[in-house]
C-alpha cells in the first residue's frame, strides 16, 4: 500500500506539484481580498452601541436602516492609517461580531479592528442621521 502511494506520487509529481501551487495562491489572495475591503454577513442586523456624556444606547435599527449601512460598509476599502478623529467602541455600530466605529469628530472615517476606511460626504451624513434618528449625538468627542 505504501510503496503504491510513492509510485503514484513520483509518477504524478508534477500534477501534485501544481494542484498544491494553485491552492496556495487561492489561500493568499483570499487573505488579501478579505483583509483588505469590508465584508458583512448580509443576514446580521446593524445595532447602535453608545454610551457617552450620560446617554446609553444599545439598540438594533431598522430593516431599512440596517441595508442602507450595509451598502454604505460594504466593500470599502481598507487601510492602515493614524487619524485624530478620536474612535471609540462605546460609539460604535455592530454588525454580527464586527465593530464599526465613525470617527468621533464627525469626519467620513470609520475604524474597523485595526484598519479604517473612509467615508464620502453623502455616506457620512446618511449614517450620522441615522445615528442621530436612534439618539446618539455627534460629535461626540
Amino acid at each position: 500500500m505504501i510503496s503504491e502511494l510513492k509510485k503514484f506520487i513520483v509518477e504524478h509529481n508534477e500534477g501534485l506539484l501544481t494542484i498544491a501551487v494553485f491552492l496556495v495562491l487561492v489561500a493568499v489572495g483570499s487573505f488579501i481580498y478579505f483583509s483588505s475591503s469590508v465584508h458583512i454577513w448580509t443576514s446580521a442586523k446593524a445595532e447602535i452601541y453608545y454610551h457617552n456624556n450620560g446617554i446609553d444606547i444599545e439598540e438594533y435599527v431598522t430593516d431599512e436602516e440596517s441595508k442602507i449601512i450595509h451598502d454604505i460598509f460594504a466593500g470599502k476599502g481598507l487601510h492602515f492609517d493614524d487619524p485624530s478623529c478620536g474612535f471609540r467602541k462605546e460609539t460604535s455600530i455592530r454588525i454580527g461580531n464586527s465593530i464599526f466605529e465613525p470617527a468621533c469628530d464627525s469626519c467620513g472615517i470609520v475604524k474597523y479592528g485595526f484598519k479604517y476606511f473612509t467615508l464620502d460626504d453623502e455616506e457620512n451624513r446618511t449614517l450620522r442621521d441615522i445615528l442621530n434618528k436612534h439618539g446618539a449625538i455627534f460629535p461626540c468627542v
